[in-house]
């Protein structure tokens, strides 16, 4: 059987990842010339990266990624990614009790027992896009 062809709405995925990268420059309170040293680039180059004028290959997106503090959902909602799904999430995890406990409903305390190296302003922000995640997994689910 045949398959339709599939379209990749690349001026889209460009604007949202620059946008993504811009933003979270900013509230990073990073410089563009900050970040084009730990890129190792030219603050020219990473003008050009911001304004989505020149990603480069994936392992520019990934270093900038890197460099920006940016998450794995982060990157899968600029690329326009669906989410993983508890399947997918299971299959990277690299420690089945942590990814057990995870998948959980008590994800909130299981992160305060077990991420206390990580710092408050951290753990909210990884809440934050694991609870708009949840709750865009259970709209989509109803909507069905």
């Amino acid at each position: 059987m045949a398959k339709n062809k599939i379209h990749v709405n690349e001026e889209q995925i460009r604007e949202q990842l620059s946008g993504r990268f811009r933003q979270q420059r900013k509230k990073l309170d990073y410089t563009q010339s900050y970040v084009a040293s730990l890129l190792d680039v030219s603050k020219s180059a990473y003008q050009r990266l911001e304004k989505g004028q020149c990603l480069g290959g994936i392992f520019n997106i990934l270093a900038a990624s890197q460099a920006l503090e940016l998450s794995t959902a982060d990157i899968i909602k600029a690329l326009d990614l669906p989410p993983l799904d508890v399947g997918e999430a299971a299959a990277v995890c690299k420690d089945k009790k942590a990814c057990e406990g995870i998948a959980e409903e008590g994800i909130y305390l299981y992160m305060r027992e077990n991420c206390a190296g990580i710092n408050d302003v951290t753990l909210e922000k990884l809440l934050d896009v694991l609870t708009a995640e949840r709750l865009e997994r259970r709209q989509h689910k109803g909507g069905r």
